[in-house]
């Protein structure tokens, strides 16, 4: 958030490289012929199709297909609104909704969202991503400082071990590095979890594993930072972290 300038919020594009930006017409949510001012939280590009744009909202997910050019807004549920913590998309049309109201799931690029009814189903999720060298293994950090994985893109959900939390936002996200090991090469594989507080890390040693067989039982590791009150982190491609 920029505290000099009344940008407006929402969603912004910028087509040199993020000299400049502006924000296109139909970013703006429409409700009962009043343009009404949103906030973009997630933004995800659905891979393979970097064209497809999903945005979480306090209206739901906008959804671009045409790189940010033009937008539409699907409200998700009709009867209320439902703010849209994140947004995650995977491949052939797949995404899921981190929402007040818990997840949200498509199949057809955000034509029809389902509710999904599992163990996380009341929990206020804030937080979302998947494995890099896996996209079915998916993982949420939710209210309460809980932590949910699913090994099938979201459809079903089984909740892991967390480091718990101190009353901040929390989020999860997942890296993954080459390495040896004993001279052959592999990906060594972390998930990464704030709790608004304190960083943490565990390795995650199959992550590329189909069908949601994935080991979680070993313990997360807290990391020493130059400040606390951490609030998001972020990879280049070779899995270091930036920022």
């Amino acid at each position: 958030r920029d505290l000099k300038v009344n940008n407006g919020g929402g969603i912004w594009r910028s087509t040199d490289g993020g000299n400049t930006w502006s924000k296109p017409p139909t970013s703006v949510y429409v409700k009962t012929g009043v343009n009404t001012p949103s906030h973009g939280y997630g933004i995800s590009f659905e891979p393979g199709q970097s064209s497809r744009v999903y945005v979480g909202t306090e209206y739901g997910v906008a959804i671009s297909n045409d790189d940010g050019a033009t937008w539409t807004y699907n409200t998700i549920y009709p009867y209320y609104q439902i703010k849209v913590y994140d947004v995650l998309a995977g491949k052939n049309g797949l995404a899921i909704a981190a929402t007040s109201n818990g997840i949200y799931r498509t199949t057809n690029g955000g034509v029809n969202w389902s509710y999904v009814t599992s163990i996380l189903a009341t929990a206020s999720t804030r937080s979302l991503c998947y494995s890099t060298l896996n996209n079915n293994n998916v993982f949420i950090a939710a209210d309460g400082y809980k932590i949910f994985y699913s090994g099938d893109f979201g459809a079903t959900w089984k909740e892991i071990n967390s480091p718990g939390g101190k009353n901040r936002e929390p989020f999860i996200r997942f890296t993954s590095q080459p390495s040896h090991v004993l001279g052959v090469p592999v990906n060594i594989s972390y998930l990464y979890y704030g709790n608004g507080v304190d960083f943490y890390r565990k390795i995650i040693p199959n992550a590329d594993n189909n069908n949601g067989n994935v080991f979680f039982d070993n313990g997360w590791v807290q990391l020493s930072e130059d400040h606390s009150d951490p609030s998001d982190v972020i990879f280049d491609n070779a899995g270091n972290s930036l920022l």
